[in-house]
């Protein structure tokens, strides 16, 4: 009972701490500060970076009306049947579209991304093929 109690205390305070400084997402591939910096570039004018974000903002897959194909199965490797590839994109159109709502408080874009995820969440129950099986989840589940 006495380990218990240590437990849930240090539990406790770590979770308090951990509130004070703020969550950092340990997978996220962007922080605030380059969100910031980028608004900061594109109000400023810089021309790399509006022209950059001129080839965004007109990219197929970052428009909110994007189509995604959500799939029971996802299929990688071993040459037959695979249909990965329709992990990528779903991924690239909910990336894209996160990218333009946080640059540009885009909320149908924030909407079509948290759609996108979820179809894709509420679909798909495995992911097959060979050994390169596990590279769909890095790859496609990282972005």
């Amino acid at each position: 009972m006495k380990n218990l109690l240590f437990l849930l205390l240090i539990l406790s305070s770590t979770a308090l701490f951990a509130q004070e400084r703020g969550f950092k997402h340990p997978g996220g591939l962007h922080t605030q500060a380059d969100f910031d910096r980028i608004k900061r570039q594109l109000a400023d004018g810089n021309p790399t970076v509006t022209a950059a974000y001129q080839v965004l903002k007109t990219a197929a897959y970052a428009q909110s009306s994007a189509g995604t194909n959500p799939v029971a199965t996802i299929v990688r490797g071993g040459g037959s049947g695979e249909n990965y590839i329709n992990a990528a994109r779903g991924a690239a159109i909910a990336y894209q579209n996160a990218l333009r709502w946080k640059i540009e408080d885009n909320k149908a874009c924030a909407n079509h991304a948290v759609d996108v995820l979820m179809k894709w969440c509420n679909t798909t129950t495995e992911v097959t093929g060979n050994s390169d099986a596990k590279l769909a989840f890095g790859l496609y589940g990282y972005e």
